[in-house]
């Protein structure tokens, strides 16, 4: 099974800060309640937009409110182009910034960063519940989970939340699920797993 599906523990790896000392991912997250992993390249033309717009959403929503920190990776082996990146967008002092020059950390491979710029959001415990999330899309998500886990009430057999939750739920933008249903909207079911909840009978695809 692949180590970057919803509801498995984000992988641990060791990179390094942008002073060449070692950093291990999980001590540099370990005082957040939720974790924004970000994988970025100066030279990608995404990137250059949405990681400042990331920037202006950790500040005026995330942060204070729910504790959240980025944890945002250079996928570029030339320090140098990193440091460039996060000085002109004045990462630094904001995000807990990173390369990984000798590739030894395996990330490309554990987290599946085949373009940039990938987002993983991670709870406290390091649990991975959403992936290549839009930034637009990081308050709603994570506040949203944050009113799922306030008012859990699920029992394995029967869902009594939805709505009561969130009124006006939207559909999930990454996965099948019920309109009106947070635990249909973010727990990992197996790919044919029917969950019910009333008329809901929506096939969980990952």
């Amino acid at each position: 099974m692949r180590p970057t599906l919803i509801g498995k523990t984000a992988p641990d790896i060791t990179v390094y800060d942008m002073n060449n000392y070692p950093m291990n991912f999980y001590k540099a997250i370990d005082t957040n309640d939720y974790t924004i992993l970000v994988f970025w390249n100066s030279e990608c033309s995404h990137c250059k937009q949405e990681i400042p717009e990331l920037l202006e959403v950790w500040k005026d929503s995330l942060h204070l409110q729910y504790n959240v920190g980025v944890f945002s990776i250079s996928t570029e082996i030339e320090k140098e182009h990193a440091d460039e990146f996060i000085k002109e967008h004045n990462l630094a002092g904001n995000f807990t910034n990173a390369y990984d020059p000798t590739g030894r950390s395996n990330f490309r491979k554990l987290y599946d960063v085949n373009s940039t710029p990938v987002v993983i959001v991670l709870d406290k415990n390091k649990k991975i519940i959403a992936k290549k999330v839009a930034i637009k899309d990081l308050t709603y998500v994570i506040s949203t989970y944050v009113n799922f886990e306030k008012n859990k009430a699920h029992q394995n057999s029967s869902c009594n939340l939805g709505s009561k939750i969130i009124p006006t739920m939207r559909r999930n933008p990454f996965y099948d699920s019920c309109y009106n249903c947070s635990y249909c909207y973010f727990m990992p079911f197996h790919r044919k797993l029917i969950h019910i909840q009333g008329n809901c009978k929506s096939k969980y695809r990952n």
